[in-house]
């Protein structure tokens, strides 16, 4: 879980907190560019980077860590439901999605050459998804989602060709 600070609306010192999975939580420090909305961080070896796009209240970029890891993050405002599970076929990784209250999805997918961005749509009414990558237009999704229940299943393709399958995690994220 990453947590950042803001101490006033304008602050240009940021602290924040990185929490990972099974380790400590380390402690950041940073700046806040207000001009260009572009927030750096560090501290036990990690770098997280990030831009914020006022116009849809979306925060997002990307970190790296002592061990060569590295990754992407996003961050939505208002109410929010998480969604992660794992993807196969022609290629395998696992995914996470945020879901906003306007039916908005972002997330990541871990790939074999690093993460990618992945945005797309929720239709409450019938829980179906449509997914794609900013940053390979070649990948898409879609499927349905349970938003009750975390589940859901569908089908990914790279260029419109079938590719895989994709499962939601019902046990969390």
């Amino acid at each position: 879980m990453l947590v950042i600070v803001f101490a006033t609306q304008n602050a240009t010192a940021v602290t924040g907190t990185l929490t990972l999975t099974g380790a400590a939580t380390v402690n950041l420090n940073g700046t806040y560019t207000v001009s260009s909305k572009q927030v750096s961080l560090s501290g036990g070896g990690y770098t997280v980077t990030g831009d914020y796009t006022e116009s849809s209240s979306h925060f997002s970029g990307d970190y790296t860590g002592p061990n060569s890891d590295h990754g992407s993050w996003a961050v939505e405002s208002g109410t929010v439901k998480v969604f992660c599970g794992n993807y196969t076929g022609n290629a395998a990784g696992t995914w996470n999605l945020v879901l906003n209250d306007a039916g908005q999805l972002r997330g990541v997918a871990q790939t074999n050459s690093g993460a990618i961005e992945l945005t797309g749509t929720y239709n409450a009414s019938t829980g179906a998804i449509t997914v794609s990558s900013p940053d390979d237009a070649t990948v898409g999704a879609t499927g349905t989602l349970n938003a009750t229940t975390g589940g859901g299943a569908g089908h990914w393709s790279i260029s419109g060709q079938q590719a895989g399958d994709w499962a939601a995690n019902t046990n969390g994220c």
